[in-house]
């Protein structure tokens, strides 16, 4: 009978194993913040220091994109106020407002 070594008991090695940790870290931004997007960073470094952290530059951003959204229906759904004067055309007697179809009207 053949006696084994203890050379079942080592520890498989895979090549991956002695590879260093390469440590991917997203694009930092700030001196000492890290923001989620260029804008977000724009925002907070434009803010004149209100504004220091990701999320609160994230609420200036939800809270912009509302004030247009809500800008845009006052804009699209609101009644004109400046309603026109219907103009009145004085014609000389003896005239006529002719209204052709496809053109302007005009005095014959």
């Amino acid at each position: 009978m053949e006696h084994h070594s203890h050379d079942s008991h080592k520890k498989v090695v895979f090549e991956t194993d002695n590879m260093h940790h390469v440590d991917r870290k997203a694009p930092h931004y700030g001196h000492h913040h890290h923001y989620s997007s260029k804008i977000a960073h724009f925002i907070a470094t434009h803010s004149g220091g209100l504004i220091k952290t990701n999320t609160q530059a994230s609420y200036v951003m939800f809270g912009i994109a509302v004030l247009f959204f809500v800008l845009s229906f006052f804009f699209f759904f609101a009644e004109s106020s400046t309603t026109q004067e219907p103009t009145t055309l004085k014609v000389p007697p003896g005239k006529e407002i002719v209204r052709p179809y496809n053109a302007p009207p005009y005095v014959r």
